[in-house]
């Protein structure tokens, strides 16, 4: 036996032994055992009774791993619609995290995290983080066309964003327990399953009313409207009016009615 740096578990005749999980992992070799699932704390229900510290350690043990190996976050600067099916999920919801928030501010890839997480907790959306951001029409970081996808086909890897995005994808493929969330990640966004680029709204009309009874998007009826840095929004036109968004925000974060 002897403890394997690169996977933090012990190596045993062909198999792999894992200290947090207490068991033998699936698979003979490093591809098959850790090609996806968190090798550190598995996505099956009967090992997710370990509490938030133990999420939150395997979540940071697993980036470690991704961030030291040469084949992740390799840029992909020629476009296909198929771009991102040869990445495990881990890293398709990392990048989709990392050009979803979009600005230099870490806050921003939480809160879109938040809502991954809010959808996979809601029904009417995918059961896991990897096909909400892959259903077709509601990431364009993923699925949209070449210019929507140029940031997250090709991340910064030294950043800091790059850095806290793997982080949130692997906690978010380890635990969806809202309350381990509100815990590790804190600043929840509370139960939004949508937003939109807030630069983007200030040039088109997408989003219209001036009282929180008559806040639309593209006509329907939205409510619990939020932006970082600044709350809850009652009236799009102050807001267009009177706010900067580079100083704080990417996004507008809201729900159908």
């Amino acid at each position: 036996m002897y403890f394997d740096e690169k996977t933090n578990c012990y190596y045993i005749n062909q198999r792999y032994y894992n200290p947090i999980l207490n068991r033998y992992m699936d698979g003979v070799n490093y591809e098959d055992i850790f090609l996806d699932a968190n090798p550190f704390l598995g996505e099956d229900a009967d090992y997710m009774l370990y509490g938030a510290a133990d999420s939150e350690l395997a979540a940071e043990l697993w980036r470690q791993q991704l961030l030291a190996s040469s084949s992740y976050g390799v840029p992909i600067p020629t476009y296909s619609s198929s771009w991102y099916l040869s990445l495990s999920n881990v890293e398709i919801v990392a990048r989709a995290i990392y050009c979803e928030g979009g600005t230099a501010y870490t806050e921003e890839d939480s809160a879109v995290s938040w809502v991954i997480l809010n959808r996979i907790n809601s029904t009417g959306f995918p059961n896991s983080a990897a096909a909400v951001v892959k259903a077709s029409g509601q990431f364009a970081s993923i699925t949209g066309g070449s210019g929507a996808t140029q940031e997250s086909r090709n991340p910064s890897i030294g950043s800091d964003r790059w850095k806290h995005s793997t982080f949130l994808a692997c906690l978010l493929l380890t635990t969806i327990s809202e309350s381990e969330w509100d815990i590790i990640i804190g600043n929840k966004i509370n139960g939004q399953l949508y937003f939109y680029s807030y630069t983007v709204a200030q040039n088109n009309s997408v989003f219209t009313g001036t009282s929180s009874s008559t806040l639309k998007y593209n006509g329907t009826d939205i409510n619990n409207v939020y932006v970082l840095g600044y709350g809850y929004v009652t009236s799009f036109p102050t807001l267009f009016n009177n706010y900067n968004p580079i100083d704080y925000s990417r996004n507008i974060y809201y729900d159908i009615k």
